[in-house]
């Protein structure tokens, strides 16, 4: 039973590392973009030089798909006040961070997925989330 626990804690240890610094950097001017409502800027500060360049700034109706989420957002919820990464997990070369984004009413999960290649860490996925009580359940720890 002992074994169990530990190797319980070794794999928690080993799923809470934290992303890149560049990849940090980028979400960082991203959310900056967001707070000022220039969606387009934000998109460019976070794809430009990964995977999703291609697919999301070169296709117009893509990248104003995404433009016209962030709207909905910020009408649904409020201006977007500020952002802290939670969490990330961690498998292989795989990396998924999860940021917790305040608005005034809100609050919207972003979660980033990267991929950790010949020495440079790439955005793959990312996508906004309302469902924040299921990561409470699952991640969040009990208080009194």
């Amino acid at each position: 039973m002992k074994k169990i626990f530990i190797t319980v804690l070794l794999f928690t240890a080993a799923c809470t590392v934290f992303a890149s610094p560049a990849v940090d950097h980028k979400i960082g001017d991203f959310f900056t973009a967001l707070k000022t409502g220039s969606y387009s800027t934000g998109l460019e500060k976070l794809l430009t030089g990964t995977a999703l360049e291609e697919k999301v700034l070169s296709v117009t109706q893509t990248k104003n798909n995404w433009i016209n989420q962030f709207k909905q957002i910020k009408s649904l919820y409020g201006d977007y006040l500020s952002y802290e990464k939670v969490f990330t997990k961690k498998l292989g070369d795989l990396e998924v961070s999860y940021y917790y984004i305040y608005c005034e009413t809100y609050v919207i999960q972003f979660i980033v997925t990267e991929y950790d290649r010949d020495e440079k860490t790439d955005i793959i996925n990312f996508l906004f989330d309302d469902k924040v009580l299921d990561t409470l359940d699952t991640y969040g720890k009990l208080t009194r």
